[in-house]
């Protein structure tokens, strides 16, 4: 691989043999050949680390095995053998569309010096059914994607978290670690908070996100409040940025009332308790629950579960 190449993919593996073809096939047979595949078996138990080696045989693939270290882990291990001028985070139970790569290679010309490339996911279940999810779908017609307007659009709930959803340009991202536990994907916000660089949005199908049962965002246990260690490192960075002090406490409310509401439905008493606690720690950070309820970008359920949490607290 020489040092040329513009994309570098990034696709940590843990047991996801039956998903794991589909996923590799999609990034073999891209319309744009300036590119590598970097898997990472993290550890895998299952038949993953014998489909990889199917794939070894192609040169612009590279198969790392590590024992387990999670999510973040392996997004770090690929993150460190990285060759590409742009850099994109790709789950192996998911998958691109054929032109992917000719089509952000085209976003990424439309403007000098593009930072980050943001994509729509169409997520897609195991019926066959998809729904489109725009990545500025909060914008409002003719207001300015920057790094600015991003951050305060995810600080209220507005737009797409996942680390998939965004190619970075390789200088922006490669000296980023991703942190432990679940929720990995929200310190990504540090990167664009504080910068001023050119972002472009790439609308249509071109990341086909997978909703499969027992995967992570669907696993209701103490693992759920990992949400609140990857925000705090979000906040800290932030502290010193009077923009974003009432959107982070905005955030925050959000964040624990929804993990509250999660929890409630676990069935484990600890775990309950401790998410009540965040509740009232949010509660305690908001200056009114009416602005923020009138702020978030949710359902009008959702505002009056907040609303019913935070008198019940009272």
């Amino acid at each position: 691989m020489t040092k040329d190449i513009k994309f570098s993919l990034i696709v940590p593996v843990y047991n996801v043999a039956q998903y794991l073809r589909r996923c590799l096939d999609s990034l073999a047979k891209q319309d744009y050949s300036n590119y590598e595949v970097i898997c990472i078996n993290d550890g895998s138990t299952d038949e993953s680390p014998s489909i990889l080696a199917e794939y070894a045989a192609y040169s612009h693939f590279t198969i790392i095995h590590q024992e387990n270290r999670g999510l973040g882990g392996a997004r770090n291990t690929g993150l460190s053998h990285a060759c590409g001028q742009y850099i994109w985070c790709i789950d192996s139970d998911d998958w691109i569309a054929p032109d992917a790569l000719s089509r952000i290679y085209a976003a990424i010309k439309s403007r000098e010096q593009t930072g980050v490339v943001m994509i729509d996911m169409t997520k897609t279940y195991e019926d066959g059914s998809k729904n489109n999810l725009s990545a500025i779908r909060s914008f409002l017609p003719g207001e300015e994607l920057t790094c600015w307007s991003l951050t305060r659009h995810l600080l209220l709930y507005e737009g797409l978290y996942a680390a998939q959803a965004r190619i970075f340009r390789a200088d922006i991202i490669r000296d980023f670690r991703f942190s432990d536990g679940f929720y990995e994907d929200i310190p990504l916000i540090k990167l664009f908070a504080k910068q001023d660089f050119p972002i472009v949005h790439l609308p249509g199908e071109v990341y086909y996100y997978f909703q499969r049962s027992g995967s992570i965002m669907k696993t209701i246990d103490r693992r759920v409040l990992d949400v609140f260690q990857q925000f705090r490192l979000v906040a800290d960075y932030l502290a010193d940025d009077s923009r974003y002090k009432v959107l982070t406490a905005h955030f925050f409310f959000y964040l624990s009332g929804i993990t509250y509401e999660r929890c409630l439905r676990c069935g484990d008493k600890s775990i309950m308790a401790e998410a009540r606690q965040l509740f009232r720690e949010g509660k305690r950070r908001q200056a009114s629950i009416w602005q923020v309820v009138m702020r978030l970008n949710i359902s009008i359920k959702r505002k009056l579960r907040l609303v019913y949490y935070y008198f019940k607290m009272s």
